[in-house]
């Protein structure tokens, strides 16, 4: 039976039981736009490709391969020609490949769209039909059922024995109870991003994509600055000491020079190659191999990272205290592997049954 309160929702959001129709769907939908979570800019991609060119490391390098074209120019015989395209080619591969790996590394904050169900089910005109999440709107009546990931956030309007596990939201791992509005109940409403783990229910949708309460926390999270990383600090860090002590041994060299019957130009273009020298090409290509294959391994164990600072953050850690279960995991069990050897004897068999006889899947849902 509906509800004052249940009536008031209702009315609040031009809808009822039945669910919109498919018309004033279609005109929520171009209005409010889709049910999906927006990706926040970071800044175009030549800023970004720019940028692995301009550091200070970057820099130092540019200063060392002119440089050396300059000693040849002078000094043919020096051979500095072929040190100064070969640190050419490392600035030009270091900054082309870290470019590359934070492309790659970013696009792994696509994983927070996959958190909201491909498809999901609603009533529109009182008639049940799958439709894709991304097009369900305000006022929606979606059905839920054992299992299903909650799409948008909605009020219950019909409830039995539903519990849900909110740790996408919470970090608790442990499932609550929610019931129907007007019921009396401390939980009536469901959000994105959670699922139901016992029961069946229809909600009725106040708020979709980066209005719903997991929309806002992803948007959040995505304009969270990721600030400099220790490692990076110290690069930075070493790259100035390296810079000064190298230009000191250098001018050094000249100063000597001036003392002793050493042509003066001759000097000058033999400190240009000290300085060269103490300079460490490798070091940046080094760092950043380093750093992409520790995201390949951690990408192989199924680990997501953002960036490759996060490596080295990671790297630093010593110790992680957990009390739930849930929070660092996917907080789900399947099967990721069948014995060819066991499967036709009776145990298997039996846990065949079980598998294909205590559950309420379908062709539709399996293909969420």
């Amino acid at each position: 039976m509906k509800t004052e309160e249940l009536s008031d929702i209702f009315s609040a959001l031009g809808s009822g039981e039945a669910g919109l129709s498919e018309e004033e769907a279609k005109e929520r939908l171009a209005r409010n736009g889709s049910n999906s979570i927006p990706q926040v800019a970071h800044g175009s991609w030549a800023k970004k490709l720019l940028a692995q060119f301009t550091h200070f490391f970057a820099l130092l390098l540019w200063v060392a391969a002119a440089i050396s074209f300059v000693v040849a120019h002078f000094d043919p015989s020096s051979n500095m020609s072929s040190i100064g395209w070969t640190v050419l080619f490392v600035i030009i591969l270091n900054g082309f490949f870290g470019f590359y790996q934070e492309f790659r590394t970013e696009k792994s904050l696509d994983a927070l769209r996959q958190i909201l169900p491909s498809k999901a089910t609603v009533r529109r005109g009182g008639v049940e039909r799958v439709v894709l999440s991304e097009e369900i709107v305000a006022g929606d009546v979606v059905i839920l059922k054992e299992g299903d990931k909650v799409s948008a956030d909605m009020y219950l309007i019909s409830a039995s024995e539903v519990w849900v596990n909110e740790s996408s939201l919470t970090g608790e791992s442990e499932s609550v109870s929610a019931d129907v509005v007007g019921s009396g109940h401390h939980k009536t409403t469901l959000y994105s991003g959670t699922f139901v783990v016992k029961g069946g229910a229809a909600g009725l949708v106040f708020a979709t994509g980066k209005d719903s309460k997991y929309g806002t926390i992803a948007v959040l999270t995505q304009s969270v600055s990721q600030g400099i990383g220790h490692l990076q600090q110290e690069i930075a860090r070493i790259s100035k000491i390296i810079a000064i002590i190298s230009f000191l041994i250098a001018a050094s060299f000249i100063v000597i020079a001036s003392f002793g019957d050493f042509a003066l130009w001759k000097a000058f273009l033999f400190a240009l190659g000290v300085l060269v020298a103490l300079i460490p090409e490798g070091l940046m290509p080094t760092v950043t191999l380093s750093l992409a294959f520790g995201a390949k391994r951690m990408a192989a164990k199924g680990f997501l990272v953002n960036g490759l600072s996060v490596i080295e953050n990671l790297g630093a850690v010593t110790v992680i205290a957990t009390d739930k279960t849930g929070t660092l995991t996917q907080n789900k069990m399947e099967v990721t592997a069948w014995d060819e050897e066991q499967k036709n004897e009776k145990p298997s068999s039996r846990l065949t049954d079980a598998v294909l006889l205590c559950n309420r899947a379908d062709a539709t849902t399996a293909t969420r």
